[in-house]
């Protein structure tokens, strides 16, 4: 009987300490993570490193490119047109014949007033000698002095008509459009041909009222062409209207853009970036790095493996950049990322460093 008792008291103390074992492995916590100074986990960041920089705004416009120069070339009289020498796409020299009207009837007449000049030119000579001698009035010699200034005006005239006959280019540039054919008959209102010149070239954009007096005739200008490539063209501002468009309240610009090698075509679309209020030597730093708290704003940079909250003051916002003109200095590292999260002496790791 005492033997089952005792047999009986073991396994009930058996069971008490198996249960007391699983008890104590569930209530196991597990330490938390900290840095080699004890402050908790490290936050991760990116940072940039504080230097002077220029501060530039910028406006930017889209506007189309124009030849510097555009012309109509007319006939300056009526005629036949005998001969064609130059057509769309050909480069023709300032002075350089584009087409001729037939002639032949004005040869004609030129020869005709040439001797009738002549004869006029001999009988005022005549007439002056007896004139002089007192053999006939002044006014014999006036009829033959007005009949020889009628035949010379006419050659003059005949002369111009015969000149004219050549229509000729009067710039530099190539034809754009020819709008006349072989023994078509033109007067002066009939355009034959249209010449531009695009060693130059001007891009017509324009300015909005608040941005028109950031700008002034002179200022250089950068020109992107996106048909051709990223390629920057530096241009000069050439002319500002004064007055703005009844359409649309905008001012119109003309930019004048060197283009020797002429791959800028009129007609090409063209994005004008305007640079005004450059600041030099200010320290810039992105927007997103400027912190909102309340009434101040803050920024954080890294001061031995933490971050340090600044209070700052700023300047002028340029395009998603912010002049700062209190609290950050030159050599500063400034945190650019996790600004959400952090706080005034958080642990903070820098990426990409130790790796």
């Amino acid at each position: 009987m005492k033997k089952t008792i005792r047999l009986i008291v073991l396994i009930f103390m058996l069971l008490i300490n198996v249960v007391g074992c699983g008890t104590k492995s569930t209530t196991t916590t597990q330490p938390t993570q900290t840095n080699a100074n004890g402050q908790g986990q490290a936050q991760s960041v990116s940072v940039i490193k504080v230097d002077k920089s220029a501060l530039t705004n910028t406006i930017s416009v889209v506007g189309k490119v124009l030849p510097s120069e555009e012309i109509k070339v007319s006939p300056k009289s009526s005629g036949r047109i005998e001969r064609i020498q130059k057509d769309v796409g050909q480069e023709v020299s300032a002075g350089e014949v584009l087409m001729e009207l037939d002639s032949s009837d004005l040869a004609l007449q030129i020869e005709k007033t040439r001797l009738q000049l002549d004869d006029a030119k001999r009988s005022l000579d005549r007439k002056k000698a007896l004139v002089d001698s007192g053999a006939i009035s002044q006014s014999e010699y006036d009829t033959a002095l007005n009949t020889y200034d009628t035949y010379r005006l006419t050659m003059q005239q005949n002369e111009n008509d015969l000149a004219n006959a050549q229509i000729k280019s009067s710039i530099n540039g190539i034809i754009t459009a020819k709008t006349v054919s072989l023994g078509e008959t033109v007067s002066s209102s009939t355009a034959a041909y249209t010449i531009v010149n695009i060693d130059k070239v001007q891009v017509n954009a324009t300015l909005m009222e608040d941005e028109v007096n950031y700008v002034k005739v002179g200022q250089a200008v950068d020109i992107v062409i996106p048909a051709i490539s990223t390629q920057t063209y530096k241009g000069i501002v050439s002319k500002i209207s004064p007055y703005a468009s009844d359409k649309d309240k905008s001012y119109p610009l003309w930019v004048e853009v060197e283009n020797q090698e002429r791959v800028l075509k009129p007609g090409m679309f063209a994005e004008v970036k305007l640079k005004y209020n450059r600041l030099e030597g200010v320290i810039a730093v992105p927007k997103d790095c400027i912190v909102d708290k309340g009434d101040k704003k803050v920024i954080y940079v890294v001061n031995v493996d933490k971050a340090a909250e600044r209070p700052v003051k700023i300047g002028i916002v340029l395009n998603g950049t912010v002049e700062v003109t209190e609290g950050l200095n030159p050599g500063d590292i400034l945190i650019t990322s996790g600004l959400n999260t952090l706080k005034d002496g958080k642990s903070v790791s820098i990426k990409g460093e130790g790796k």
